[in-house]
């Protein structure tokens, strides 16, 4: 029992590694909305370049708010609005402007950047994906060797 214990922290220590953990910081605005640093690491990407909205998820203290909300914003300050009842959250695209306003409004609890998942996505050649499935077959090889080894000197 505590070999397969171990070897399913090992497995779990093996994909989290591969695939990392982002951690952001969270910063809190004057009006005491928390929001994740990543969000202005990708305004300052934008600057210079044709791109102006940056994808969010705001997370409200009362999500009947939702639509009184977005009523703040004009036109060019957002876009791509999805209201996700099932989770009580927002996603949406705000430029910097609309980002300032929205973390100056109390009625939101916390802004989170909607960071974009890059998987097989039609945009990953062939060789990144040999390369990704390589490392990820070798590592999983180190460590069932690894498990094997510690499980027979246990013996």
């Amino acid at each position: 029992m505590k070999d397969k214990i171990m070897f399913g922290l090992m497995m779990v220590l093996v994909v989290v590694s591969l695939f990392g953990v982002v951690s952001a910081e969270m910063l809190v605005s004057d009006a005491g909305v928390e929001y994740d640093s990543r969000i202005l690491e990708e305004f300052a990407k934008l600057e210079g370049t044709d791109g102006t909205f940056v994808q969010i998820i705001i997370q409200l203290k009362d999500f009947s708010d939702a639509e009184n909300l977005l009523s703040i914003f004009n036109e060019s300050e957002i876009k791509d609005i999805a209201i996700r009842n099932l989770t009580k959250k927002m996603g949406v695209g705000l430029t910097k402007e609309g980002f300032d306003k929205l973390i100056s409004d109390s009625r939101v609890e916390a802004v989170y950047y909607d960071a974009p998942m890059y998987f097989l996505d039609g945009e990953s050649s062939a060789k990144e994906i040999f390369i990704i499935l390589s490392i990820l077959i070798i590592v999983i090889l180190i460590v069932l060797i690894l498990y094997f080894i510690i499980k027979k000197r246990k013996k």
